[in-house]
């Protein structure tokens, strides 16, 4: 779990929003002056990571309207569309490709987002990816 010593200042109420998926908080706190693009420190996950595993398109949409970097890595090379593919999220994985996410990111590991969406069985982001 994330806890508040794990986040930089300020950031502590947009994590936790996003990672509960909760639009009205993460507009909350982005209007009090939250970075965007700040990262957990253990996980090094930022806030569009955590929405895009865990929220809406309405919470990623609210975080990438505020200049979110969509392409941005986890200390493990991982992106918010990788995140977005494995827990099956099309919309989402539609949102990130039409703000820039770039599909061909590798992580460490090597794979790309279409590798992880195919292990986790999600059919429609597999073909949603495919396109790409």
């Amino acid at each position: 779990a994330i806890t508040k010593a794990d986040l930089p200042a300020g950031c502590s109420d947009l994590m936790r929003a996003a990672l509960a998926g909760d639009v009205v908080k993460i507009r909350k706190a982005l209007a009090k002056g939250a970075d965007p693009n700040c990262h957990t420190s253990p996980g090094r996950s930022t806030a569009l990571m955590l929405a895009a595993t865990n929220g809406t398109l309405a919470s990623v949409m609210a975080l990438l309207n505020k200049n979110a970097n969509v392409n941005s890595r986890d200390s493990a090379g991982a992106t918010a569309l990788m995140f977005a593919a494995m827990s099956g999220k099309a919309e989402v994985v539609k949102a990130l490709l039409k703000k820039g996410a770039d599909p061909k990111i590798r992580a460490e590991n090597g794979r790309v987002a279409l590798d992880l969406a195919q292990e986790a069985g999600k059919k429609d982001v597999v073909e949603i990816l495919q396109g790409k």
